[in-house]
């Protein structure tokens, strides 16, 4: 939302968490957000490719909620926490 000048409210800092969850588990971050086509699958609301690796499947799910690409399908900072 940020980068792209979007309006954002509390989720984006959900997106920011799955980022960070991401890079603790990899040591990088899942896709490169300043690629052209990353930049374009983000606009038209789709993720870019992510490699998971050996990611437990529960470590997956929780990443994947926090990087949800439309800002109100991505859960709460709360709702994340039930």
């Amino acid at each position: 939302e940020l980068r792209f000048g979007l309006q954002w409210n509390e989720r984006v800092d959900v997106w920011a968490a799955g980022l960070c969850i991401f890079f603790m588990l990899h040591g990088g971050q899942p896709f490169d957000q300043m690629k052209r086509k990353s930049a374009r699958l983000l606009q038209q609301g789709r993720l870019p490719a992510v490699s998971w690796g050996s990611t437990s499947k529960a470590m997956t799910n929780l990443v994947r909620q926090c990087l949800v690409v439309e800002m109100r399908d991505r859960p709460s900072p709360f709702e994340l926490l039930e």
